[in-house]
């Protein structure tokens, strides 16, 4: 065998090993050895290079299993390294410092004006990153690069924006290159939902998973597949675009070009709108003064109604429930998933919405998918998305081929 092949071979190992003890940790040699099909002696000799790198650590002794002395167990070292995830919405900049267990260190936001320009938004993401790191207290030394989450169409290896539905004139965006040139540190671009998958599988609600489906309910619909445990992207990185699929033949324009999309029906921008029409048509709700005063309305103003107990705000947001539902049976019809996690911004201002999309879904499911498949709430929260792109970090430098080699090898 070649060297590349052996490097290539130990690499592999390396993650494998990893990777079981991030998912089972603690657990000790003999279990890693018998999960991963590797001898006892190569199990040994990775965990003692993983143990000097401090990418892991002892975390106390189990049970012994004969006259021998108790094993010792191992566990991912949080501290050993730090990650800076952003996530880049249409509304705001979000970003956090994480560790090794997804645990946010710092974080800092900023509000995003409706149409700012590219230069101008690379401009605040590069302020928060900084206001995030000094506040972290992480040295730089220890920061493996940066994770941006943001709306797809996109190209993560290039790092380019493509044409986000709601951005509107951003055209092939190089927010790679840009952020990089602007923070010295490796950067790793990824569909937001798909970054939330992602984090959802690490750390979240889908933990022990290998076949997930997550649903990211907000101002705009997305969905981010994980399939036999890694993420799946698709022949063209557009796999799981969730939100556009038809749901509605007559139904309204979508910012995507095609008509009657779940997202253009059933979103948070979609429940404005519908506010909005319902109005016109004369319907009784307390958001009709000030859609007369302002001859619009914002998402803020619609969540207002709806903490204020407005029936229409609470219809529209349960309509929207029932829209995503339906949507989310037939996914689960020809995916299979063993599980599907929703999130988003829509299931934290609206509860309620959750119950409805489970039982509507499950309602209109083959029998086996119904008796098989987990349709749970986001472990997560609204952090999905800034999580996910920290945690993009460490599955592109510790959990691949990136992996810098020891000095020995």
């Amino acid at each position: 065998m070649g060297t590349a092949n052996v490097y290539a071979m130990k690499q592999m190992n390396r993650t494998t090993i990893l990777s079981l003890i991030r998912q089972y940790g603690p657990i000790s040699k003999s279990e890693l050895a018998e999960k991963s099909n590797l001898t006892f002696a190569a199990v040994h000799n990775i965990v003692s290079e993983l143990l000097e790198r401090e990418l892991v650590r002892e975390s106390g002794y189990g049970e012994s299993t004969g006259a021998g002395r108790k094993p010792v167990l191992y566990e991912v070292n949080p501290h050993a390294y730090a990650a800076v995830g952003v996530h880049l919405g249409v509304t705001q900049v979000e970003v956090a410092v994480i560790d090794g267990n997804g645990a946010v260190l710092a974080d800092s936001t900023e509000e995003l004006q409706a149409n700012v320009r590219p230069a101008e938004a690379f401009d605040i993401v590069a302020a928060r990153v900084e206001e995030a790191i000094v506040r972290s207290n992480v040295p730089r030394s220890r920061l493996l690069g940066i994770g941006i989450s943001a709306p797809g169409p996109l190209d993560p290896e290039a790092g380019m924006l493509l044409s986000p539905t709601n951005f509107l004139g951003w055209e092939r965006v190089p927010l790679k290159a840009q952020i990089e040139e602007k923070l010295s540190l490796p950067v790793f671009v990824e569909k937001d939902a798909n970054a939330a998958a992602l984090a959802e599988l690490w750390f979240g609600a889908g933990s022990g998973a290998r076949n997930i489906l997550y649903v990211m309910v907000d101002l705009g619909i997305g969905g981010g597949l994980i399939v036999d445990g890694r993420l799946y992207r698709g022949h063209q990185n557009v796999a799981g675009e969730f939100g556009h699929g038809t749901i509605d033949l007559d139904g309204p324009r979508c910012n995507c070009g095609n008509y009657g999309c779940l997202e253009a029906v059933a979103s948070g921008v979609a429940i404005v709108r519908r506010a909005e029409e319902a109005i016109r048509r004369g319907a009784p709700t307390r958001l009709a003064p000030l859609y007369q005063e302002k001859e619009h309305l914002s998402f803020a103003d619609v969540v207002q109604a709806l903490q204020e107990d407005d029936a229409l705000a609470h219809q529209l947001f349960l309509e929207s429930a029932r829209y995503i539902g339906i949507g989310l049976a037939g996914f689960i019809n020809y995916f299979n998933p063993e599980m599907v996690i929703i999130g988003g911004r829509l299931l934290q201002v609206c509860p309620a919405m959750f119950p409805v999309i489970r039982d509507t879904a499950y309602a209109r499911m083959f029998r086996v998918n119904e008796q098989n498949v987990r349709i749970e709430l986001s472990g997560l929260g609204t952090k999905g998305e800034v999580v996910g792109a920290g945690t993009l970090v460490f599955e592109r430098t510790l959990y691949t081929d990136f992996m810098v080699p020891s000095s020995n090898e």
